[in-house]
């Protein structure tokens, strides 16, 4: 069954990379076709469609174990390879909610502050850093749980990714 976080997730990632793109063809062609008229909004708006792009699919790539691996502990010893890999499920666990923690307090320092072209809280564009942390976090903690009960089930440690 198909995760529905994760399918909120793809839509958010489609939507903002959407609006990213059409937001640079507009500038493109604007620069092109209307030289005198300046839409330097344009850039400020992608910039912060491109965090919000990021931010919602780190989360996706999480859960689907698609980020880098380093297949060269794979060639230790079993026994030495769990311990590894678990210090390394915990230490990305650790390190997400840490992000998510102090993602919160930067957002909090951007309610004072707008962004410099079109006058948004700059805090809606921080709060991408805790948003993200959070389903980090949920998919990190997700994983480990399925690497645990993979281990207990007799799984094979090299082949869990």
């Amino acid at each position: 069954m198909k995760d529905p976080l994760e399918k909120v997730l793809k839509a958010g990632v489609f939507i903002v990379f959407a609006a990213l793109v059409l937001v640079v063809t507009f500038q493109v062609f604007s620069r092109i076709f209307f030289p005198n008229l300046s839409q330097i909004w344009t850039e400020e708006v992608t910039r912060f469609l491109f965090i919000y792009s990021i931010s919602l699919a780190a989360p996706v790539a999480m859960k689907q174990k698609a980020y880098v691996n380093i297949d060269l502990i794979n060639k230790l010893p079993a026994k030495l390879l769990i311990p590894i890999k678990i210090l390394v499920e915990v230490l990305i666990l650790i390190l997400f909610i840490v992000i998510f923690y102090y993602g919160i307090k930067f957002t909090m320092l951007g309610t004072t502050q707008r962004a410099p072209t079109i006058k948004i809280p700059i805090a809606i564009v921080f709060v991408s850093i805790p948003v993200m942390g959070a389903f980090m976090t949920f998919y990190s903690a997700a994983n480990f749980v399925k690497f645990l009960k993979y281990l207990k089930a007799g799984g094979d440690v090299k082949s869990w990714s």
